[in-house]
C-alpha cells in the first residue's frame, strides 16, 4: 500500500501554502508540472531494450515512498530507533501491527541519515508506503494524513475482492478517539498510538481502515478529546478530483453541486484507471458500470447536469461539465490522478486553466513535459509518446522520450543525435505490465526512438524474416537535435530481436539499428 502521489504533493503544497498565506488551496498547477518529473516508471537502457518491471504505477509509489519529505525532530539530531529496517540504512520502531482480510499490516516510525524521521505504513506483503512526521503545529489537531484513494488487492490481484484502503496520519496528543465520517459510506473509527515524545514531541498516529469498495474517499475527519467532546474537525478528501475549503466558501450553490459531480466522476475515473491500468477504454458506459450517480456523455461541449469524459491518452483525460446558466468548470488529469481545475471547456489534459475560481485565468506553463504524439493500437490500447525535461542534478541525459502504452510505462534516455540518422531505440514487451495492473492479452511489443529529418520511413525487420512498418511524428522544435521520433507496434507476445531500418525519401536505407525486448 502506498500514498499516491497526487494526494502527497497535494498535501505538502497546501502545508507549505499555509505557512505563507491564508488560503488553503494548493497550487495545483504545480502538482501537474511535478508529475513529469516522478511519473517515470524505469529508463531504458540507449539502443537496446531491457525488460520493465514495473510501470508508472508503481513508479509513482516507490518514488513517493522513499521521497525526501520527511524532517528531523528537535534540533535536526534524530536518534537511531531499535530495530533495523524496513528499508537498508533506516532503523525503525514498531507502534502498531494487526490484520485485514488475511493480510498483515504495520505502522512505524523510521529514521534514515538522509530522510530524518519518517512514518512507514501498509500492508507488509504489497509493500508499505512511506511518508514525512514531524512536530505538530501549534494548535494544530490533525496533520499529514495521506493515504491511497484506490484499494490494493490480495497478491496484486484486481479480480480478488478489494482490501480495505488505509490511511494514517497525525493527531493532536490530546485525541483520544478519531473518525472519518464519510460523505457515502460509514463512520470509520481509528485507531491511535502515542508517539515517544523524544521523537518529534508529543503526538499520535491514527489509522483508518475504510472498506476497499468505497468509491469516494471524503468526509469530516473528526477528533474527540477523553470527556468525548469534540477537539477538532476538518474535511478529508482522497478523491481524485478534491474539493477544498476555500473554493466550496467562495462559490455559489450551482457552482458548487457541478464541483460534486466532478468530485465523483473523478472518482470514477480513478477507480477505473486503478483497476485496468490505464484509460484505454474509458467511455460513458464503463464509466456508468461503476457508478450510475453521474450521467456521462462524450461531448467536447460541457453540458449541464451531465460529465463529459475526453480520454486523450492511457494517463490523460478531461473531465467537464456546466451550471445551468452556463457557467464551466473542468479538471485536467493527467498521469492517472494528479488534476488541475480550470473554468475553460477543454479537450487538453494539460490545458485547465488552474482554479474553480478564476474564469479568466490562463493555463500554467506544461513544464517538464511535450507531446508528441497519442493514439491506439488495432485493439484499442491507448498510447503516448512525451519529451521529458529531466535535466539537473543526477540526470544521465536531459531529455527523455516517454513511451505510455495501455498500463506499461517507460522511458528511453536521449543521446545527442548528431550526424546519425537514428538515435536512441528501446523496446518493451506486453509483460512489462505493472504489478498491481491487471495483464493485457493483446498488448503488442513497442519500439521507439528518434530520427533525424532525411527519415522519411522507418521498419523494423525481425531475425524471422517479419517486417513491420513504424510511423514518424514531429518533436517540438527547440528542444533536442533529432526533428522525429517514431514508433512501431509489433504483435509479439515472446522475446524479440530485429533490426531498425531508416530510409530517406528515396527509398536508400540511411542506417540500421539493432533492439531486443526480453518477454
Amino acid at each position: 500500500m502506498s500514498r499516491d502521489l497526487d494526494h502527497q504533493l497535494r498535501e505538502t503544497l497546501a502545508e507549505r501554502q499555509a505557512e505563507l498565506h491564508p488560503s488553503p488551496v494548493p497550487p495545483e498547477g504545480l502538482a501537474r508540472r511535478a508529475r513529469r518529473r516522478v511519473a517515470r516508471n524505469v529508463v531504458l537502457g540507449v539502443v537496446t531494450a531491457t525488460v520493465i518491471m514495473a510501470g508508472s504505477i508503481g513508479g509513482i509509489r516507490m518514488l513517493v515512498d522513499r521521497a525526501p519529505d520527511r524532517v528531523p525532530g528537535g534540533d535536526g539530531d534524530q536518534a537511531a530507533l531499535p530495530t533495523e529496517g524496513p528499508t537498508p540504512g533506516e532503523t525503525s520502531l514498531l507502534l502498531a501491527s494487526g490484520e485485514q482480510d488475511g493480510e498483515s499490516w504495520a505502522l512505524r516510525v523510521t529514521s534514515s541519515p538522509r530522510f530524518g524521521y519518517g512514518l512507514s505504513f501498509g500492508y507488509e506483503a504489497l509493500g508499505v508506503g512511506g511518508g514525512g512526521i514531524s512536530p505538530m503545529r501549534q494548535g494544530g489537531v490533525f496533520q499529514g494524513y495521506g493515504g491511497s484513494p484506490s484499494p490494493d488487492y490480495p497478491d496484486h490481484d484486481p479480480t480478488r475482492p478489494p482490501l480495505p484502503i488505509g490511511i494514517s496520519g497525525q493527531a493532536a496528543v490530546e485525541a483520544e478517539r478519531v473518525e472519518l465520517r464519510l460523505e457515502d459510506g460509514p463512520v470509520v473509527e481509528a485507531g491511535s498510538y502515542r508517539v515517544p515524545d523524544e521523537l518529534i514531541g508529543p503526538a499520535k498516529v491514527c489509522v483508518l481502515f475504510v472498506p476497499g469498495d468505497t468509491l469516494l474517499i471524503a468526509g469530516d475527519l473528526i477528533a474527540y478529546d477523553g470527556s468525548g467532546a469534540e477537539l477538532g474537525r476538518e474535511y478529508f478528501d482522497l478523491s481524485p478530483v478534491s474539493l477544498y475549503p476555500k473554493v466550496l466558501e467562495e462559490s455559489p450553490p450551482e457552482a458548487v453541486a457541478v464541483m460534486k459531480e466532478l468530485q465523483l466522476a473523478g472518482a470514477v475515473v480513478g477507480r477505473y484507471f486503478n483497476t485496468h491500468g490505464s484509460f484505454s477504454g474509458l467511455d460513458p458506459s464503463s464509466a456508468s458500470a461503476i457508478s450510475s450517480d453521474v450521467v456521462f456523455n462524450a461531448s467536447p461541449v460541457a453540458i449541464p447536469g451531465e460529465v463529459s469524459i475526453r480520454v486523450s491518452g492511457p494517463q490523460s483525460l478531461v473531465l467537464a461539465s456546466a451550471t445551468p446558466d452556463g457557467a464551466i468548470y473542468s479538471a485536467c488529469m493527467d498521469g492517472g490522478g494528479i488534476s488541475v481545475y480550470g473554468r475553460n471547456d477543454t479537450n487538453d489534459p494539460q490545458g485547465c486553466t488552474n482554479g474553480w475560481l478564476h474564469p479568466s485565468a490562463d493555463p500554467p506553463p506544461a513544464g517538464g513535459g511535450d507531446g508528441i504524439a497519442t493514439g491506439s493500437d488495432p485493439n484499442g490500447n491507448l498510447w503516448s509518446l512525451t519529451l521529458l525535461d529531466v535535466s539537473g542534478p543526477g540526470a544521465e541525459t536531459p531529455f527523455e522520450l516517454e513511451l505510455l502504452m495501455g498500463p506499461i510505462g517507460a522511458s528511453l534516455p536521449l543521446q545527442r543525435l548528431g550526424d546519425a540518422d537514428l538515435g536512441s531505440v528501446g523496446a518493451v514487451p506486453p509483460t512489462a505490465t505493472p504489478v498491481d495492473a491487471p495483464t493485457v492479452a493483446d498488448l503488442p511489443t513497442s519500439v521507439w526512438g528518434i530520427a533525424s529529418d532525411r527519415v522519411s520511413k522507418v521498419e523494423l525487420r525481425l531475425d524471422d524474416g517479419t517486417i513491420f512498418d513504424g510511423e514518424l511524428y514531429s518533436i517540438p522544435p527547440g528542444s533536442i537535435d533529432a526533428e522525429q521520433a517514431f514508433l512501431i507496434l509489433v504483435p509479439v507476445e515472446g522475446p524479440m530481436a530485429g533490426t531498425v531500418v531508416a530510409f530517406d525519401s528515396s527509398g536508400e536505407v540511411l542506417q540500421r539499428k539493432r533492439v531486443e525486448s526480453s518477454g
